[in-house]
């Protein structure tokens, strides 16, 4: 099971904003084992002249043939910027 990351952004009227986003690891909480979280992606229509009220955060993980099975948690880095 997995959750989806949903952001909520305040700003005053006309006030847009840009996201950086940065990938992490996802660490086995029983195995040890690590995965790597990449081309992290949110729901907006681009990085930078935003004012949707929320977005989502989403991306890739790459799963080896041997990972161990189990929970994996870890965090990842979102900025959100005013312009």
């Amino acid at each position: 099971t997995y959750t989806v990351p949903t952001f909520t952004v305040s700003a005053e009227e006309g006030e847009t904003y840009k996201v950086v986003t940065a990938g992490g690891v996802l660490n086995g909480t029983t195995t040890g084992d690590e995965i790597t979280l990449r081309d992290i992606t949110t729901s907006l229509s681009g990085n930078t002249g935003n004012s949707d009220t929320s977005f989502t955060v989403g991306g890739t993980i790459d799963v080896g043939a041997t990972q161990g099975s189990g929970s994996y948690s870890g965090q990842l880095s979102v900025t959100v910027s005013y312009e």
